[in-house]
């Protein structure tokens, strides 16, 4: 009968006709314990009739429903209502059979109890499925609000529940640590952690652990005995699940090791290599083997056991092949003495270079019952420091004059990581010969220079091969190509006044020879708007062995002229005058200097060969002077006609002296000789005018010397010398105040160290300072000057140091003067003798410092670029030099 009411109200409550008014049901809110029994009622507020309701509630597998507890309140005095659960799920199903509505339109409708389980949480109970039924038996619109029970309780959780200290040796203690952490949302209480061996402790004690909160426990096991086990730890608290368990494993092992210990020697010497046994169990033999490779030999009858660690021990050694056997034994069975230390040593000899590994193969530990309880052996090494030679496989002196002696340098660098001894250098020709003495030792990564001279008196080219032995393991012997190409020094030359005003200008033609010469021809070009020669206008000296001279007439300006013997006699002696030329002027209002030219010139030997090794292409000489003038004297005997196109030879001054009430105007295309080339010096200002004043201005009011400016000569060319604007010094003007600081590389040994760098720079600005360690420096000090409160910074390598210095003004500074001049394959240092030049890259490196200079310091380069060159801390200079 109640099925079929039920059946009867489902289908009533089934019916379709929506009704469009309000109607809203509210679950309660409760919370509790596990076990306890909480009680939610259903509320309604409704603006329609409603006579039936089914409603279904998710139990979330937490929550039990209590049977027979849904009851209805008094608004449903004459209703029926039923509860049960399917599938986790509360259905309540309440109607009136006389289709009675609920009295009232809100409050409680209904109750019902729930009991509570374990897993603390907040469930949210939605009023699923629900349906409401008005008096005509249509479906009425609902809303509604769920419900929610919570369980509270605490909750632990353990990072893992296995915990595994793996293959560890005893007698020692390892750690591992648990997090525990309270997932519930009620305080956790640690009572305590248990372990079922003693050999596993904790220092937890009782704590609380808030919800949401979790702490770290530290487990740490002491291993005594050896082989594999499995071990318990519980944790102790009030969460409801109980006590939770955490597996432990290990496979603790006895510690019996054997390792040899590294060394290290140079080549060719005798290490010792030490043979290391930590055990704890009893050992009485040990055995081992060792592949040896070519670098290393055994030294025999060197193996030999430990006094403290033998009792009456023996040991035996031998190579098998390339194998070394190791073997230690006792003939009765005594145990080796001690559990940790040297056990064994040998010795090896050390050949080659390199690092090589020692390995120990079929190692066995025994112990007395004749077992090997080894754990554990290791590997080292053997590094073989050695040096590395590396030089050029030629060396060339170059084409010298058969006078003179010729030298180079041969540069050799050890790239290797011992000393590099050079004891002995051969030629296999006798002419070549090694300035440097021996013998010569070359540092870790340095280089030095093998000096080389030739003393040939013949010509031509000649070569020979440079023996160099060494202690290089892989070069004992380099063989170096050398060659030198030698001459006989014969030169021709021509000679005049380059101011003779007389009616006839003489020109000397002189020979400097080594060689027997016994004739001479060459062409003599004149300039013929300004002279005249001819045949008559050449004569012999007493040079002259019986020697004719005859001339021809090439053209309108030159001149052929042919020195020869009969009898094929060389000229006497072997310097001065051969022959003279005679030039008249043209009379003419010109005044300047006209090049007198020889072309073609050959000279004949005794041989019939030509050994001429040069002459002069070009002499100036000057046209006589035609006007009365005033004349102001530049050197000595020579005389300047003051006209606006006057042209002034200088040579070793940039002053000009003028007389009294003189006055001379250059203009701009005045034209200063520098010798053999003319350059045009070109003013900022339409002309100049000198009066009483033995300066020349240059540059509107800027007076420098002459070796600060602007011509250097590099052999035959007129190189434009440009410093840097950093390191030009006026000396007669301050034009602004002026920062000292000094830079210092400091080693860890304060004992040591090396300039990095000092000069000066404009206040208010930044200095960039590259510092570049070498090998063992690792500290840069500086200072502004005061040397008070140096400043320290810890360096490493190829670091840029920027530093800011504060401001110090200089008012005056002043400089002894000293000169700088350039040339191909060199510079040199004038007037700085008895001091300290250092010389360094444009990075400001060091690369190389003269104490004590002398009064002309030439240096050497072999590497064309830009350096920098100081006078003890003064100002550095810039020059740039090209290499041959």
């Amino acid at each position: 009968m109640k099925i079929k009411i039920i059946t009867t109200f489902i289908c009533l409550l089934c019916y379709v006709g929506l009704c469009k008014s309000e109607n809203y049901l509210q679950l309660s809110h409760v919370s509790g314990h596990p076990t306890d029994t909480v009680e939610l009622s259903l509320s309604m507020n409704n603006s329609d009739d409603v006579v039936a309701l089914q409603a279904m509630i998710p139990l979330h597998g937490q929550l039990l429903y209590l049977p027979n507890s849904c009851a209805m309140s008094s608004r449903g005095s004459t209703h029926y209502v039923s509860a049960s659960v399917l599938n986790d799920t509360l259905r309540i199903y309440s109607y009136s059979m006389s289709l009675a509505p609920y009295s009232g339109n809100s409050g409680e409708l209904l109750t019902f109890k729930l009991i509570l389980k374990k897993e603390p949480a907040t469930y949210t109970l939605p009023l699923c499925n629900l349906l409401l039924s008005s008096t005509t038996g249509s479906s009425l619109g609902v809303t509604s609000t769920a419900g929610s029970v919570t369980i509270l309780a605490p909750k632990i959780a353990l990072s893992s529940q296995n915990i595994d200290y793996g293959h560890v040796p005893i007698r020692s203690t390892y750690t591992r640590s648990v997090s525990i952490r309270n997932i519930g949302n009620e305080p956790l209480q640690i009572s305590g952690i248990t372990f079922n061996d003693n050999t596993l402790s904790t220092t937890a004690t009782t704590q609380t652990i808030a919800a949401g909160g979790q702490t770290s426990v530290t487990i740490q096991y002491a291993p005594l005995v050896a082989g594999a086990t499995t071990y318990r730890a519980v944790v102790h608290s009030n969460a409801n699940v109980g006590d939770s368990v955490v597996s432990i494993t290990a496979d603790p092992f006895s510690v019996n090791e054997l390792r040899p210990l590294a060394a290290s020697g140079k080549t060719d010497s005798i290490i010792t290599i030490s043979l290391r046994m930590n055990n704890m169990d009893s050992i009485v033999g040990v055995h081992t083997n060792i592949i040896l490779p070519n670098a290393l030999s055994f030294v025999p009858n060197s193996f030999v056991v430990n006094e403290e660690r033998s009792q009456g021990h023996f040991a035996t050694a031998g190579m098998r092949g390339d194998t070394l056997v190791l073997v230690i034994a006792d003939l009765e069975n005594r145990p080796l003495q001690g559990g940790d230390g040297v056990v064994a040593t040998f010795q090896l000899q050390l050949h080659g270079y390199g690092s090589y590994t020692l390995r120990l193969l079929q190692t066995i530990l025994s112990n007395a019952l004749g077992q090997n309880v080894l754990s554990a052996v290791y590997t080292s090494s053997v590094q073989i420091y050695s040096p590395s030679l590396s030089c050029s496989s030629s060396s060339n002196l170059g084409n010298t004059p058969v006078t003179e002696t010729a030298y180079t340098t041969l540069p050799v660098r050890n790239n290797g990581n011992a000393d590099l001894l050079i004891n002995q250098v051969v030629f296999t020709d006798p002419n070549f010969s090694l300035i440097t003495a021996l013998p010569l030792t070359i540092p870790i990564r340095t280089s030095a220079n093998l000096e080389i001279e030739y003393n040939g008196m013949q010509e031509g080219l000649h070569t020979t091969t440079m023996l160099v032995y060494s202690n290089d393991p892989n070069r004992m012997l380099v063989q170096v190509a050398v060659s030198a190409e030698r001459y006989e020094p014969n030169y021709l030359s021509i000679s005049a006044d380059a101011n003779q005003s007389a009616a006839t200008s003489s020109v000397n033609i002189d020979l400097e020879n080594y060689s027997a010469i016994t004739a001479l021809q060459m062409d003599v070009v004149y300039p013929k708007q300004h002279y005249t020669l001819s045949t008559n206008d050449v004569s012999v000296t007493n040079r002259g062995n019986g020697h004719l001279v005859t001339t021809s007439v090439q053209n309108d300006s030159t001149l052929r002229v042919l020195l020869l013997s009969m009898q094929n006699l060389p000229l006497n002696g072997n310097s001065g005058t051969v022959m003279h030329l005679n030039l008249h002027p043209i009379d003419s209002n010109d005044a300047g200097v006209y090049p007198l030219r020889l072309r073609n010139v050959i000279t004949g030997g005794v041989d019939g060969i030509d050994r001429l090794s040069g002459w002069d292409s070009v002499v100036y000489i000057a046209t006589r002077i035609i006007h009365d003038t005033t004349y102001i004297t530049l050197h000595d005997t020579t005389y300047v006609p003051v006209h606006d196109t006057t042209y002034i030879t200088l040579y070793d001054t940039a002053y000009v002296p003028v007389h009294d009430t003189t006055y001379i105007t250059l203009y701009d295309t005045t034209y200063i000789t520098q010798i053999d080339t003319v350059v045009q010096w070109q003013f900022d200002t339409t002309y100049i005018t000198l009066y009483d004043t033995a300066y020349v201005p240059v540059h509107d009011t800027t007076y420098i010397t002459l070796y600060d400016t602007i011509y250097i000569t590099q052999i035959d060319t007129v190189v434009q010398w440009q410093f840097d604007t950093t390191y030009i010094t006026v000396y007669d003007t301050i034009t602004e105040p002026l920062i000292y600081y000094h830079l210092q590389v400091i080693s860890d040994d304060i004992s040591k160290g090396i300039a990095a760098g000092s000069g000066q720079f404009p206040e208010g600005t930044t200095v960039e300072i590259a510092a570049i360690p070498l090998e063992g420096y690792r500290f840069l000090t500086w200072s502004d000057g005061s040397t008070e409160n140096p400043r320290t910074i810890e360096l490493s390598n190829d670091m840029i140091f920027t530093a800011q210095f504060s401001t110090t003004r200089v008012e005056e500074h002043e400089e002894s003067q000293w000169y700088l001049f350039a040339e191909r394959g060199s510079f040199t240092v004038k007037g700085a003798q008895g001091r300290t030049i250092s010389v360094y890259d444009v990075t400001g490196r060091l690369l190389h410092r003269f104490t004590n200079a002398p009064e002309i310091l030439r240096c050497p380069i072999s590497v064309s670029g830009s350096y920098l060159v100081r006078v003890d801390s003064g100002t550095a200079r810039k020059v740039t030099v090209m290499s041959f």
